[in-house]
Formats: C-alpha cells, structure tokens, sequence
C-alpha cells in the first residue's frame, strides 16, 4: 500500500529527525499526520515531490501557549507549532489521501526552514505564519504587514500569538455580537 510505504519511506529517510505519527481512516489510512523536527523538513517535501506532485494545501500556523493538542503531547508551552498538509496520490481515484507534516520551534529561537524552493506555493503561507506568529524562515522576505494585518499594524506584534508577543488588550477587536451577549449577561463573563 502507498500509505505505509509512504510511513516506512520517511521514517528511514528522517531517522532520528521523525518523532511520531498518527492515522485516521479504515482499512487504508485517509489521514496521516507526522510529527517530525524541523531539521527533517526540508528532506520530508524533497522525498515528497519525489513520489510525483503533492499538492500543498495550506500551512497553519499555531501558538502553542495556552493549548492542548493531542498531535504536539507534551509540546504545549513556549512553542510555534506548523502544519504542512499535502493531499498525496490525488491522480489515484480512491488512493489519494492527506498527509498533515507537524513541525515545533521554541519561541526563543522561531526559526523554520523554508521549503518554497521546493513547493514554490509555500511561500504565500510562509508569509502569512512569519506576519502572524512571528516565526522566521530564512531567506522568504517578510511582506506580509498590509495583507495579512492592517497596513498600519506594528511589526513585533503578531496577532495569534498567545504571549506578550501577541495582541494587547487595547489592540483586540470587540466583536458587535460579543457586546451584546455581554450586556444581557450583565458584564464580560471571558476576561
């Protein structure tokens, strides 16, 4: 099957840069998600579009501050966390399925690889996660101040950070809906 041999393939090819991974789908694996280092990414897209044309979907971009995810155990903290999904094998009617590459970085040092040369969609996202948790990726330009964020928004702010690095509470918008429940309840029951 190309799942497990996809599964087999990345843990010899990553050694000790895999951690771990997870399943989800019967008999043949639908989802797969890789917990790997990321030192290892580079390689894991290089193998990737070895195997033909994945197809990179999104990256998303997490701070890991104040959340639990059974994904990252016992990662949660002082950490940025980001997913790589690709969708594998899309030529192969029934076959395909989507492979979710989760990659950590300690806040003190957010620094992640880029893999734009590989899969040139990935900058776009790359982006997005530098302007929005402040993660760096050598060598992708940080442009994203104005199309992620209001054109006026201060550059060592990130607006889904979780720490003092993120929103201050005079910053964070106040949703119309969010006024309304508070005053029916009698004052903001969230902060």
């Amino acid at each position: 099957m190309k799942h497990e041999k996809l599964l087999e393939d990345m843990k010899r090819i990553l050694g000790d840069n895999f951690i771990s991974s997870y399943q989800k789908g019967e008999p043949e694996a639908k989802q797969l998600w890789m917990r790997i280092k990321k030192e290892g990414l580079r390689d894991a897209v290089k193998y990737l579009t070895s195997l033909g044309d994945p197809q990179l979907s999104f990256i998303v971009a997490m701070d890991l501050e104040k959340i639990t995810n059974p994904i990252v155990e016992g990662e949660s903290g002082k950490k940025l966390m980001l997913t790589y999904t690709f969708t594998m094998f899309h030529e192969d009617l029934g076959g395909e399925m989507i492979l979710n590459l989760v990659v950590t970085t300690p806040k003190e040092d957010p620094v992640i690889p880029s893999i734009s040369d590989l899969c040139p969609l990935a900058e776009v996202y790359e982006r997005e996660a530098m302007s929005i948790v402040g993660v760096e990726i050598p060598g992708v330009e940080k442009t994203g101040y104005g199309k992620w964020t209001p054109p006026d928004f201060p550059e060592d702010i990130y607006p889904l950070r979780l720490d003092e690095k993120g929103l201050p509470d005079d910053m964070k918008r106040r949703f119309r809906w969010r006024e309304e429940l508070e005053k029916k309840k009698g004052g903001d029951q969230n902060e």
